[in-house]
């Protein structure tokens, strides 16, 4: 008898579920967004706080798309929109983005570093994609 009223207070409604990720990811997105603020000054000046949001969310979106989950690989997309442009994976300008990104033989550390070797060989040439 004391056990089932001791697994009667464990147990977590799907909708309490659903507000504790809710509360998480929103958290997270908070934290991104000052990390932003912060490492990525002059680059992040040019929005407002919405719109620096709306570029958050939009990452968070394209991170999951291309199979990211772990919070520093979410935040490596988010950057790369930053640095290079919010549509950099699949903007024409930046064509070498899309294969890296859907190679299922790469796992994400290694998604991450051939954008990022990617990025640097395209940003030493002074290419520019459309921005927001």
């Amino acid at each position: 008898m004391e056990e089932k009223s001791r697994s009667q207070l464990l147990t977590i409604r799907s909708t309490q579920y659903d507000a504790f990720v809710d509360l998480k990811v929103n958290l997270f997105k908070t934290r991104v967004f000052k990390y932003l603020r912060k490492y990525f000054e002059e680059q992040t000046a040019q929005f407002n706080d919405n719109d620096l949001f709306k570029i958050i969310n939009n990452g968070t979106k394209k991170a999951d798309l291309y199979g990211f989950i772990y919070e520093a690989h979410i935040v490596k997309i988010i950057e790369f929109m930053i640095l290079i442009c919010d549509d950099f994976d699949v903007s024409q300008e930046t064509g070498w983005a899309h294969p890296i990104l859907t190679n299922k033989h790469l796992n994400p550390n290694e998604k991450i570093q051939f954008i990022n070797e990617s990025y640097l060989k395209f940003s030493k040439g002074e290419k520019q994609c459309n921005t927001l």
